[in-house]
């Protein structure tokens, strides 16, 4: 048989087939289903051809010999209720993992909330929501976060409940997350003892921003005056990461994050202390204005002993902020920066008793990058790429110092703004062997007057080194390099100038003489 049922017998009936009259009739007739195929000579064959694999061939019913129905009365409780009986069982049927092959030790309880169900995603018992227990979810404490509410009570209590009802010993905590929106706090949140990460969703806009929504998480001061909005005490490695926190320009507060330690503080060292992905201060799309939000202090270390020991802020914004980060303290503290932008700073980017390694650091329109406090203390600063342009004083030593080190940048003095004195690098007192190296930087004036390089001294002398090298760019001048003090003289001072094309009016300031100093200089004739 070729091309189809053509004049053939089907299955022993008689009479011709054609192609274009074959009926239902005979399919029906001759196929019979209630024969499961034993009508032909290898049924097994035409099972496996058919690929019915061990599939009942039998018409579907609700009497003997046929494949039962959802309504077969032979089903208990048929009509599609519930089935009540299986391997001779009365009443509801409950299957385990003994019942059915397979399941092994999966677990056959119901999906739900409660006890004794397997936890839907909406559970309670969930730590935040579908999330891992140990992720405490600020909203499931009582934060809303719609940018109209009042969230520093509900934030509180999940940090209570996430480091237990008393800390006796050491230092607890864990992961507190903050979801997409917008924050109001209105009283300082503590972080005593503490021990974790704070977590948001990127410094975006919030879902509340009317004018653009976003996903990112906003904590946003509403407070009193004078306050933290964060203060830290007695903890031990807490990471603030994916948070947008925004002061009160009506209302500004002391400090965004306060890192304190106490005169009696001790079960924690105050120690890692990072700040990861953040923006502090004013923020140009602000849900109440443009440019607003700053805050005294972003970042500060505060107290009494002084046992701040090394911090970590990387890729961060810092804007509209007096100061951005305040290192008071010269003891038991160090730390590096990175990769971290200031701008507007009004008093200092950067101001240090503490020494710290930087690297990549950009400064916009700051009244002075980085200034040292000079009342105790020597700090030792390196620089590995400072770049900074609008800035009314580059770098202001007021009384000690004891190494600056910049290794590469880019200094455009004046620009957009107007710098005042002898600020290219002003005070810099160099005393007890103090030293600034200025390696590679790239300097480039677009002022019509020249601002002096001026390393001066209040009394006694000034002694140390003073090393400019590589520090060029298009022959662009500096004014004078004036080395003075109170005494018109500088008393052991070391120069080295090793630039061919830096350009000078004049080295040495007026009645300044070198006692005991040596000066090598490399400029061009």
């Amino acid at each position: 048989m070729s091309g189809g049922l053509t004049g053939a017998h089907v299955a022993g009936e008689t009479g011709e087939v054609g192609d274009e009259n074959l009926r239902d009739t005979a399919i029906n007739d001759s196929l019979r289903r209630s024969l499961n195929l034993s009508d032909l000579t290898n049924s097994a064959t035409a099972r496996a051809s058919l690929a019915l694999g061990n599939a009942a061939t039998k018409n579907v019913g609700t009497t003997a010999g046929t494949v039962a129905a959802g309504d077969d009365s032979r089903l208990t409780g048929g009509g599609g209720g519930a089935v009540s009986s299986v391997a001779g069982r009365t009443g509801a049927v409950v299957l385990s993992n003994t019942d059915v092959s397979g399941l092994g030790t999966a677990a056959t309880k119901a999906v739900g909330t409660t006890a004794g169900t397997v936890a839907a995603g909406n559970d309670s018992r969930f730590g935040s929501g579908g999330s891992s227990s140990t992720v405490f979810n600020v909203q499931d404490y009582g934060a809303v976060g719609d940018g109209g509410t009042s969230d520093s009570t509900g934030i509180q209590a999940a940090i209570a409940a996430l480091q237990g009802a008393s800390v006796t010993a050491g230092v607890t905590g864990g992961r507190l997350y903050f979801p997409p929106g917008e924050y109001l706090i209105n009283a300082t949140l503590n972080l005593h003892r503490f021990a974790g990460e704070l977590i948001g969703c990127g410094v975006s806009n919030p879902p509340n921003y009317s004018a653009s929504p976003g996903q990112g998480t906003v904590l946003r001061w509403t407070g009193s005056a004078g306050s933290p909005m964060f203060h830290l005490q007695d903890y031990e490695m807490v990471t603030f990461d994916g948070l947008r926190l925004e002061g009160k320009d009506s209302a500004i507060p002391s400090y965004l994050i306060d890192s304190y330690e106490g005169a009696s503080d001790g079960a924690g060292t105050g120690a890692q202390l990072r700040v990861h992905r953040c923006a502090l201060g004013t923020w140009p799309w602000s849900s109440i204005g443009t440019n607003v939000g700053k805050a005294a202090v972003a970042i500060g270390f505060t107290g009494t002993n002084g046992n701040n020991d090394q911090f970590h802020i990387s890729d961060t914004l810092i804007l509209g902020c007096p100061i951005g980060i305040d290192l008071p303290n010269a003891q038991s503290i160090w730390g590096d920066i990175t990769d971290v932008v200031f701008g507007s700073c009004t008093t200092a980017g950067i101001y240090t008793n503490a020494g710290f390694e930087a690297h990549n650091l950009q400064f916009d329109d700051c009244a002075v990058d980085i200034k040292t406090y000079g009342a105790y203390g020597t700090p030792r600063i390196n620089v590995h790429g400072w770049y900074s342009e609008r800035a009314l004083r580059i770098f202001d030593a007021t009384t000690s110092l004891a190494e600056l080190n910049v290794f590469g940048g880019h200094w455009t003095l004046g620009g957009g703004g107007a710098m005042t004195g002898n600020i290219f690098l002003n005070h810099t007192a160099l005393t007890g062997g103090a030293q600034v190296n200025l390696n590679g930087v790239c300097i480039v004036n677009q002022l019509g007057s020249w601002p002096d390089i001026s390393v001066t001294g209040a009394g006694g002398g000034i002694t140390g080194l003073f090393r400019m090298v590589g520090c060029v760019h298009d022959g662009m001048a500096v004014g004078d390099l004036l080395l003075t003090n109170a005494s018109g003289n500088t008393n052991g001072v070391n120069v080295v100038i090793d630039d061919a094309q830096l350009q000078t009016r004049q080295f040495l300031g007026s009645g300044v003489a070198l006692n005991g100093g040596l000066v090598t200089s490399h400029l061009p004739t």
